[in-house]
């Protein structure tokens, strides 16, 4: 289609279901017709009851934007923005984003952003972010970021990074920062960098490692590659 143009409009106070617009191609002299159907008027939404084909619409006064089916209780809280089934249900936190089915509900924290299905849930800290299924469930640790499915689950530190699967679950130790599957699941020290095993290779020595980590095999040279040495049981690096 070389270029397409509006024509022919009248006016009318309110679209029909049933109404018909054109989409003219000029260059063929042919037209699309684009049926309106399921227009939603916001304002009939909120007359009743904020409820359209059985989902929850808010556009609220507190800058509330809620769209979500299967809703026990809306969010309370202010500023939500919430998009999902059953997103958001019985969320009285401030600042919530949530997107995904279930997420952000009974979330009563502040300045919380939660995405994917279930992430979120319960979350009672403030300025944590979950990204994944199940992330941050039932945290309540401060300034946490959770990336992976079921990281940060029933997390209680403060100031705490989990990236992988399974990181930082269970954790209760302050200022951790876990990387990998499951790194410092149920850990309960503080101050503390974590590498999940299955995300560092382990060999028999420094000659082995320095064997297997090579440009010829992949590595790229001058970063650092980090391995767990067997021989003496140390976390070493080689710079292929």
């Amino acid at each position: 289609m070389a270029g397409v143009k509006v024509t022919d409009l009248t006016s009318t106070s309110t679209a029909a279901s049933d109404d018909i617009f054109y989409i003219v191609d000029t260059s063929s002299n042919t037209s699309k017709q684009i049926e309106v159907g399921d227009v939603v008027n916001l304002q009939t939404a909120y007359d009743n009851g904020n409820v359209v084909n059985s989902a929850t619409v808010i556009i609220g006064t507190d800058n509330d934007f809620v769209v979500a089916t299967n809703l026990t209780t809306p969010p309370s809280g202010g500023t939500t923005i919430a998009i999902g089934r059953g997103t958001g249900d019985g969320a009285t936190a401030s600042d919530l984003i949530a997107l995904g089915t279930g997420s952000g509900a009974n979330a009563s924290g502040g300045s919380l952003v939660a995405i994917g299905n279930g992430a979120g849930v319960d979350d009672t800290s403030s300025n944590t972010i979950s990204i994944g299924v199940g992330a941050g469930d039932q945290n309540t640790g401060d300034n946490a970021v959770f990336l992976g499915e079921l990281t940060g689950g029933q997390n209680t530190g403060n100031n705490v990074i989990g990236l992988g699967n399974g990181a930082a679950n269970q954790n209760t130790g302050d200022y951790v920062t876990a990387i990998g599957e499951d790194a410092a699941n149920s850990n309960t020290l503080n101050n503390m960098f974590v590498i999940g095993s299955q995300n560092l290779p382990s060999y028999a020595n420094a000659a082995a490692a320095a064997a297997a980590i090579t440009v010829a095999l992949g590595a790229h040279a001058g970063d650092y590659y980090l391995y767990h040495d067997q021989s003496d049981d140390t976390i070493k690096v080689v710079i292929p």
